[in-house]
């Protein structure tokens, strides 16, 4: 709407903002827990974490579309309207990961579990 104030919300699941629920609320019980170190889920928390501790994202001061805390998808927009090979092919090893985790929840939730019977 022309006029409307915009709203900035900062990504709930930052690793690099301290403030976050991820740090606050959810990395703090992945810490406590036993997990495979080659689980597919530490694998993207991994790749994820290190996506946000890049660099590049000390040119993103500016407040109309990106910043340290943005979430994924504007990173990954970013990404593509930038041409960021580097960054796109993150994004590719990040997108098979997030797969591998989905396929492993699937497979406790349907099979190990039968939650759904």
């Amino acid at each position: 709407m022309v006029g409307a104030p915009e709203i900035f919300v900062d990504n709930p699941l930052c690793p690099t903002n301290k403030e976050s629920f991820w740090n606050k609320t959810l990395l703090p019980y992945i810490n406590q827990v036993q997990i495979d170190a080659e689980s597919p889920a530490l694998l993207l928390i991994e790749q994820i974490t290190e996506l946000y501790n890049e660099t590049y994202f000390k040119y993103f001061n500016y407040p109309d579309f990106l910043t340290p805390y943005s979430g994924l998808i504007q990173i990954k927009k970013y990404a593509e309207l930038q041409a960021d090979v580097e960054l796109l092919n993150r994004f590719s090893e990040i997108t098979k990961l997030t797969k591998a985790v989905k396929q492993q929840l699937y497979k406790l939730l349907v099979e190990d579990f039968t939650y759904f019977d």
